[in-house]
């Protein structure tokens, strides 16, 4: 599969596109983040997390 590029709102640092991956994530998934109990604080922070490491070069790809 071709890479796909994103433009990014902003500096486009890591922290940066891992925050509008994390919002990419959310709508894929049908999940609102921007209201109230739609998604807890662990989903959000665990989400956020991977797609950090994923923009940091850290992430492996899960096998199987």
């Amino acid at each position: 599969m071709p890479d796909k590029v994103v433009q990014t709102q902003g500096n486009g640092s890591p922290e940066r596109v891992a925050l509008e991956l994390l919002v990419m994530i959310a709508q894929g998934q049908n999940k609102d983040i921007t209201g109230y109990g739609s998604v807890d604080k662990e989903w959000i922070l665990d989400t956020y997390a991977e797609c950090l490491a994923a923009t940091s070069h850290q992430r492996r790809p899960k096998s199987g």
